[in-house]
């Protein structure tokens, strides 16, 4: 099942977008775009790959663990939580079309 979602940033009120492939319990594969900016550009394919393969309790670690290991990076736009959030939705709105 594919879902695509956007939230709303609460810092600056940029989209960030999530288009996220599941497989059972895990988000496969997923993809982030929006009108935020991660510097080096490189990392937002990373940031993607971190998350993909991970169950709904597995993101926010996932996401965290991938910022503190880039802690010169430059996102403007958005925040760390932002990201979690978003899949987060994708979570729910996959749960809520399965029922």
């Amino acid at each position: 099942m594919h879902v695509d979602v956007a939230y709303k940033s609460d810092g600056d009120g940029k989209l960030v977008r999530a288009c996220v492939a599941f497989e059972g319990e895990r988000a496969m594969n997923v993809t982030f775009t929006g009108d935020f900016f991660l510097e080096p550009a490189d990392l937002l394919d990373a940031l993607s790959h971190a998350v993909s393969g991970s169950t709904r309790e597995e993101v926010g670690p996932r996401v965290a663990a991938f910022f503190e290991a880039h802690p010169d990076r430059l996102l403007i736009g958005a925040a760390p939580a932002d990201f979690v959030a978003v899949v987060e939705r994708a979570f729910a709105r996959r749960d809520a079309t399965a029922s």
